[in-house]
């Protein structure tokens, strides 16, 4: 989360020697990141890129703009019902359940806070 965020590159900034980036789990915490670096003054991404994970609708609208590795959630979603609704009806039937393995793609969106320009 945001807090989770700010919290980390606090522990980031009081380290000898600064990374050359972050990559955030969620974009949340790749924000608060972001926010508490730049409170710092440090230079997004001279200084550190910051990358997250989702792409939520507001990470380009930021100042710089967020990288951020896209997952599709809503076919996420979408798959994870049709499993659930599938082991629903084996198990009504008394059917054994077979554990089923997704992979959906990702990609990588490049924006201000990692592209040094």
């Amino acid at each position: 989360n945001y807090e989770d965020g700010e919290a980390q590159a606090l522990q980031i900034l009081a380290l000898d020697t600064l990374p050359d980036a972050i990559f955030a789990g969620s974009e949340m915490a790749a924000l608060g990141a972001l926010v508490t670096l730049k409170k710092h003054k440090i230079k997004i991404p001279q200084q550190i890129a910051i990358v997250g994970f989702n792409d939520f609708k507001m990470a380009h609208a930021i100042e710089p703009s967020l990288t951020t590795v896209y997952q599709p959630g809503e076919e996420m979603g979408k798959i994870a019902t049709e499993i659930l609704l599938n082991e629903i009806q084996l198990i009504q039937e008394n059917k054994p359940i077979i554990p089923q393995e997704k992979i959906l793609k990702t990609h990588l969106i490049v924006r201000n806070s990692s592209y040094k320009r």
